[in-house]
């Protein structure tokens, strides 16, 4: 998923940059019936999908992506020797389904490029303090903001080129040309620390839509954010320009287009979803009881129990028979020291 999303807006005139952080779970106007922001490119829409999205919000056409690999993130800050920054939390996460886990103490300390994709991608704790997405967007805005310092200091800049170029190369995508990255280079290194300003789509964070979370906008907000700091052009974007879902005053959910891509019935419910997860997992358990049974079928001899007569006698060291468990007793297979059947479980998570 794109759970980092930002839309910049490069003033060269002024070499000034505005950068606006979309949270994940934003409701977009999609007609998929996932209408998460963070989903659109993920579910197989790919990148132009996702710009058309973003670009129903803002009003206007986004002129260029750049695609961000998380190893990108890894490789400048290691790149740049490392970046010292004030962590604001006390961070302790273990996802064991990811390999992901965050252990670090509040406050100002070095940190390599695998210690700050761990720092900027925390969002909650083992004691089920959840902090949620806009924290940790504002850590990520303050952790970029320490990165600049440190990318924009005369030492780095001028003999970490063609190690910035290489990480570029190799982990990032964009429909930007050649020339117009260099441009855009030449007018970055004019920049300061106090050219860079952000800030966060406005919303209604914990909405919910059938079960869902949702993120849904606070239109007039939002409309005067974008006017104030990604709007282009000289006339001002209105309601008019934008196709958001909303909620009005009264709880119900609607579209500033006065139309839900798909039909608010396109919406995945809960149960819906959990229907699903439930049947591809009885699949799979099928699936696999199939092809278990072709293999045994394959090859018997592999799975066959000699009988008793075939079966030497067990002695102890003296040379007596042992004792051995009368099967009739109970299945001895199935003690406390042998492994269970396998249990298919179904696993939920909403993080990235």
């Amino acid at each position: 998923n794109t759970d980092t999303l930002m839309i910049c807006r490069f003033d060269t005139v002024n070499t000034k940059i505005s950068i606006v952080s979309i949270p994940r779970d934003i409701c977009a106007n999609v007609e998929y019936e996932t209408k998460k922001i963070n989903a659109v490119y993920a579910l197989g829409h790919g990148i132009d999908a996702l710009v058309n999205a973003v670009s129903d919000m803002t009003g206007f056409k986004i002129d260029n992506y750049i695609l961000v690999n998380i190893k990108a993130f890894v490789a400048l800050v290691n790149t740049i020797g490392g970046v010292y920054y004030d962590v604001p939390y006390y961070m302790d996460w273990d996802d064991p389904t990811q390999d992901l886990h965050i252990h670090y103490n509040k406050g100002y300390q070095y940190l390599n490029g695998y210690d700050a994709l761990n720092v900027v991608r925390w969002r909650q704790n083992n004691d089920n303090t959840v902090y949620g997405d806009i924290v940790r967007i504002e850590n990520q805005q303050k952790f970029l903001i320490a990165v600049l310092k440190q990318c924009l200091s005369i030492s780095n800049i001028f003999t970490k080129t063609d190690d910035y170029v290489k990480i570029f190369n190799d982990y990032v995508k964009t429909d930007l040309d050649i020339g117009n990255l260099g441009w855009f280079a030449q007018k970055f290194l004019k920049l300061k620390v106090e050219d860079l300003e952000f800030a966060t789509m406005p919303a209604n964070y914990n909405a919910s839509i059938k079960g869902f979370s949702y993120g849904l906008v606070h239109v007039d907000e939002w409309i005067a954010m974008v006017n104030r700091y990604l709007n282009p052009f000289d006339k001002e974007i209105t309601v008019d320009d934008v196709s958001l879902i909303a909620q009005d005053d009264n709880g119900n959910i609607y579209s500033t287009t006065g139309e839900i891509a798909g039909g608010y019935e396109s919406f995945l419910s809960y149960d819906e979803y959990m229907e699903r997860l439930r049947a591809e997992s009885e699949a799979k358990a099928e699936a696999e009881r199939i092809k278990a049974e072709a293999e045994q079928a394959q090859n018997p001899a592999a799975t066959e129990v000699p009988s008793a007569a075939d079966t030497p006698a067990e002695t102890d060291s003296s040379g007596a028979e042992a004792a051995v468990p009368d099967d009739s007793a109970g299945d001895i297979s199935q003690t406390d020291e042998s492994p269970a059947a396998t249990d298919y479980g179904l696993f939920y998570t909403g993080d990235d």
